[in-house]
């Protein structure tokens, strides 16, 4: 009967030892922060923001950019400008008018999709908003869609159509990509939506050496000096136990026989 109270006693030790600190274990949802990206990005704070070219030595608007999105930051190109990407564009934009971050946002870059609702033949795309001049580069037909950017205040076809020419990506007889400018009154052209900004996240590393702010982890597993202890109060009853199944019964004070 000792024998078997022992076996078990040992038993029970090892099971603990082995799988009790597993029990314990505190667990801690991961932490995670920005990505800072190596380029940074520059966030479009206000609306009517332009996109600019330089042509010859001065600088001239390509087209607005919509609000709350962002460009890629290229370079300082002067006090005035910052040399930047939007989407598959680069120029130039105010420096005043946009604001670095030191984040990558989820959704960069945004551009609209606009049709050809005219009732006419073919409407021309021009490299400039101005219909007077001899500057076409391209045909649109009736229902044909096209990427657009923003917009740019040209020469007026019709009065009340107003100024607005969009400023669009089309594909050249060359399969080349080209731009140009559509005039606002043959096309439909829902707006922009106002971006979600949301920062790209990544698991926290502490052993990283990054850019980022040091955070402290807590443990998610008992200190060594805690597991030693836990371990010792658990053997403490087994030895208890082992020393009351080896120690010897008392011998019972002999009665001396009456007589």
């Amino acid at each position: 009967m000792r024998k078997k109270l022992l076996t078990i006693s040992l038993l029970f030790l090892f099971c603990g030892i082995i799988f009790l600190p597993r029990f314990f274990t505190v667990p801690f949802a991961q932490i995670m922060v920005p990505v800072v990206p190596e380029v940074p990005f520059l966030f479009i704070e206000n609306e009517n923001t332009m996109l600019y070219e330089q042509h010859e030595n001065t600088f001239r608007p390509l087209t607005t950019l919509p609000q709350s999105y962002f460009l890629l930051f290229v370079e300082e190109h002067n006090s005035t400008f910052y040399r930047a990407i939007f989407y598959d564009l680069e120029g130039f934009v105010r420096r005043s008018a946009v604001e670095k971050v030191d984040f990558e946002p989820v959704t960069q870059f945004a551009t609209g999709t606009l049709s050809i609702t005219a009732d006419v033949i073919g409407v021309h795309i021009r490299a400039r908003p101005d219909h007077t001049e001899n500057n076409i580069v391209g045909t649109a037909l009736a229902n044909q869609q096209f990427t657009f950017y923003g917009t740019l205040d040209g020469t007026s076809q019709f009065s009340p159509a107003g100024s607005p020419w969009y400023f669009v990506r089309f594909l050249h007889e060359n399969n080349e990509f080209r731009w140009g400018y559509l005039y606002s009154l043959f096309v439909t052209a829902p707006p922009i939506p106002q971006n979600t900004i949301e920062k790209v996240m990544r698991p926290y590393v502490p052993t990283e050496t990054p850019r980022d702010p040091i955070f402290t982890l807590p443990p998610t597993e008992w200190p060594l000096y805690l597991l030693i202890i836990f371990i010792a109060c658990l053997s403490v009853p087994a030895i208890l136990i082992i020393c009351l199944l080896f120690k010897k019964p008392k011998k019972a004070a002999k009665v001396p026989r009456g007589f």
